[in-house]
C-alpha cells in the first residue's frame, strides 16, 4: 500500500490547562470545542499543521499565531474568528464562512480561498502572495497593505472593500468587482484579466503600469482616477471617458482604516529596512532544494550590501556600486524562481522601493518597426523602476546582428541601467553559451552586469526531491518503489537527452520543468486508471509505480531495469531501493548502477 509522507508533529509542551498539549487541543478543535479550546490554550506559537477541520463550526476561535499551513479548513465556519499573525501556507478554505475574521499580518501564501463568505474580513498586512480568491465574497474587506502578488482573483467580488495600499502585481482579475472599492496607492502592476469592473472606485494614486484589461464590460464609471498612473490598460480606447479624473473623493465617500499597531523589526537597526520581508524571502531561498552555491552567492551579496548600509549608519563613504545581474545555466535550474526571491530581499533591504517584479523576453523589448524599439525598452524599464527587470533568454537580443533592431534594444537598456542603478535592479538570464555570445556582443554588458551568478544542473538526487516536494503539496500517497523507479527514471532521461544533444538535437535536459511534465503525466495517466471507479479519498492520492511515465521519457520499459540490483549512496553506505528514505535527503545512484543503466541506452 502506498505510504503518504508523514506530517511532522510537535511534542506535547503545557496548554493553558493541565494536560492541554497540542494533541488534545487538536481534539477539542476537530469536535469544534472553541470554549474549551480557547481556555485551554497557552499564549504563543501553536502547531497546527495540516489539521484537517473540513466543515467544523470554529466562530469566534482564538487562532492568533497558529501554524496551520496545509491545514484543511474548508467549508468552515470561522465567523468571528481570531487568526492574526497565524500561518495558513497552503492551507485549504475553500467554501469557508469568514464574516468578520481578523487574518491582520497572517500568511496565506497559495492559500486556497475559492467560494469563501468574507464580508467585512480583515486580510490588513495580510501575504497572500499566489493565493486563490476566485468567486469570494470579499465585500467591505479590510485588505490595506495586503499582498496578492500573483494571486488569481477571477470573478472575486470586493465591493465596498478597504485595498488601500495593497499589492495586486501580476494578479489575474479576470470578472473581478471592485464596485466602490478603495484601491488608493494600490500597486497594480501587471495585473490582466476580462470584465474587469472599478464602478464608483478609488484609483487615485494607483499604479498599473503593464496591466491589461480586456471585454466590453471593463469599466471605470465613476471612478476616482486622479494621479492613476497607466499606460493605457491594453484598451484601444479611453477607459476613462466616464471617470473622474480631476478631483479627490470627498471626504467620509471611503472610510478609512488605520493599520494595527506597526511592529516592523529593521533589519540591524537600519531605517526603511523590513526584518519581517527578509526573513520571508531568506526562509524561501533556504528552503530551495538543491542550488547551494547559487543560494551562498546570493547570500553574499546581500552581506555585502548590509556592510556597505552599516557604514553609512555611521556616516562612512561608500564606494558606487550597480546590483545589475546575469545568471546563466541550463534551462529548469530555478533562475526565475532565484531572481524572484533576490527582489524580494532587495526590497526588504530598502534598495527597492516598490518591489514590482517584471519579466519579459526580448520580443518584449524590440519592436517590429524602424524608431520604436528604443522607445519599447525604456518604456519597460519604467515599468519595473523602483523594482526588478528580469530578461529571460537574453541572448535573443543578439538575433539579426548589427543589422537587426536588437543593438538599439541592447543600448537603450544599458543606458538605462546605468542612469537608473540606484533606482532599479535588471537580471539577464539565459543559457551558458548564448549568454557569453551576448556579453560578447556588446562590452557594455560586462561593465554594467558585473554580478554573474552561474547555475548547475540538478542531481538526480535533488530531482526527485523536486518531485516529492510537489507530490506532497498535492497530498499525494507514495512509496519507496516509485521514488526507486523515479530516481532511475530521471536518470536515463537526462543520459538519453544529453546523447541527443550531443548529436546535435539541440534541445537540453530541463530539470525542473522535466519533473514538472513528468507529473502532468502521473495526473493523467492516474485519471486514466481510476476512469470508471467508485472517487474515493485513496483512490485519487495513491500512487503506483505505473503511473510513471518511464517507457516514454526513457525509451525503456520498465520490465527491463535490474531494480534488484541497483544501488544508491547515503553517507557513505549503498542502499537497495526498499532502504531508501521517504523524507529528506534523496540518495544518488551509485556510479556501478549508473554506468548499468546507461548501458542499456541505444548507442
Amino acid at each position: 500500500m502506498p505510504a503518504a509522507r508523514p506530517t511532522p508533529s510537535a511534542p506535547d509542551a503545557p496548554g493553558g490547562l493541565p494536560g492541554a498539549g497540542p494533541e488534545r487541543l487538536r481534539a477539542m478543535l476537530a469536535a469544534g470545542d472553541v470554549a474549551g479550546f480557547n481556555q485551554a490554550r497557552a499564549a504563543g506559537e501553536l502547531d497546527l499543521s495540516g489539521l484537517v477541520l473540513s466543515g467544523v463550526v470554529l466562530d469566534g476561535v482564538h487562532l492568533d499565531g497558529c501554524d496551520l499551513r496545509r491545514a484543511d479548513l474548508s467549508a468552515a465556519s470561522l465567523i468571528g474568528a481570531s487568526l492574526n499573525g497565524a500561518v495558513l501556507d497552503q492551507a485549504s478554505l475553500v467554501r469557508a464562512v469568514l464574516e468578520r475574521a481578523t487574518f491582520r499580518r497572517a500568511s496565506l501564501r497559495q492559500a486556497d480561498l475559492r467560494s469563501v463568505r468574507a464580508r467585512e474580513v480583515d486580510l490588513q498586512l495580510a501575504d497572500l502572495v499566489r493565493a486563490n480568491l476566485s468567486d469570494g465574497a470579499f465585500r467591505g474587506a479590510r485588505m490595506k497593505g495586503a499582498v496578492l502578488y500573483d494571486a488569481t482573483v477571477a470573478a472575486a467580488d470586493f465591493e465596498g472593500a478597504d485595498l488601500d495600499g495593497a499589492n495586486l502585481a501580476s494578479a489575474l482579475l479576470d470578472r473581478t468587482k471592485f464596485t466602490r472599492a478603495n484601491l488608493h496607492g494600490a500597486r497594480l502592476y501587471g495585473t490582466f484579466g476580462e470584465d474587469v469592473v472599478f464602478t464608483g472606485a478609488n484609483l487615485t494614486g494607483a499604479e498599473a503600469m503593464g496591466a491589461r484589461y480586456r471585454g466590453e464590460a471593463t469599466t471605470f464609471e465613476g471612478a476616482y482616477v486622479r494621479g492613476f498612473v497607466n499606460d493605457g490598460l491594453g484598451r484601444g480606447s479611453d477607459p476613462f471617458a466616464n471617470a473622474i479624473r480631476d478631483q479627490e473623493p470627498p471626504p467620509g465617500e471611503f472610510p478609512v482604516h488605520d493599520l494595527p499597531p506597526e511592529d516592523t523589526l529593521l533589519i540591524r537597526g537600519i531605517p526603511g529596512t523590513s526584518q519581517k520581508l527578509w526573513d520571508a524571502a531568506m526562509k524561501d531561498l533556504n528552503e530551495l532544494v538543491g542550488l547551494e552555491r547559487v543560494k551562498d552567492q546570493v547570500r553574499r551579496i546581500f552581506d555585502r550590501m548590509l556592510y556597505r548600509h552599516e557604514r553609512q549608519q555611521f556616516g562612512l563613504p561608500v564606494t558606487e556600486i550597480s546590483y545589475h545581474m546575469v545568471f546563466k545555466g541550463p534551462p529548469g535550474t530555478g533562475k526565475t524562481t532565484i531572481a524572484e526571491i533576490v527582489n524580494r530581499l532587495l526590497t526588504a533591504i530598502g534598495h527597492h522601493k516598490k518591489g514590482q517584479f517584471v519579466s519579459t523576453d526580448p520580443d518584449g523589448l524590440i519592436a517590429q518597426y524602424v524608431g520604436q524599439t528604443g522607445p519599447l525598452t525604456h518604456a519597460k524599464v519604467q515599468e519595473a523602476m523602483d523594482g526588478m527587470l528580469f530578461v529571460d533568454e537574453a541572448y535573443g537580443l543578439t538575433e539579426g546582428g548589427e543589422q537587426g533592431y536588437g543593438p538599439q534594444a541592447v543600448r537603450a537598456l544599458l543606458l538605462d541601467a546605468e542612469n537608473y542603478r540606484d533606482r532599479f535592479t535588471c537580471i539577464i538570464a539565459g543559457y551558458d553559451e548564448d549568454i557569453e555570445r551576448l556579453l560578447r556582443f556588446n562590452r557594455g554588458f560586462r561593465s554594467r552586469f558585473r554580478i554573474l551568478i552561474p547555475f548547475e544542473n540538478y542531481s538526480i538526487g535533488e530531482l526527485v526531491e523536486i518531485m516529492t516536494a510537489r507530490l506532497a503539496k498535492y497530498d499525494f500517497e507514495y512509496d519507496t518503489e516509485l521514488l526507486a523507479r523515479a530516481s532511475v527514471m530521471y536518470a536515463l532521461r537526462k543520459e538519453r537527452m544529453d546523447r541527443e544533444e550531443r548529436s546535435g538535437s539541440g534541445i537540453k535536459f530541463a530539470n525542473g520543468r522535466e519533473v514538472r511534465q513528468s507529473l502532468e503525466s502521473v495526473e493523467e495517466r492516474i485519471a486514466t486508471r481510476i476512469a470508471g471507479e467508485a472517487a474515493t479519498r485513496q483512490r485519487l492520492v495513491a500512487l503506483a509505480t505505473d503511473d510513471l511515465p518511464f517507457e516514454e521519457l526513457t525509451g525503456i520499459a520498465p520490465g527491463a531495469i535490474p531494480m534488484a540490483a541497483l544501488r544508491w549512496n547515503a553517507d557513505g553506505k549503498e542502499l537497495a531501493s526498499g532502504a531508501l528514505p521517504l523524507t529528506g535527503r534523496f540518495p544518488e545512484l551509485a556510479p556501478a548502477s549508473l554506468a548499468r543503466l546507461y548501458s542499456l541506452l541505444p548507442g
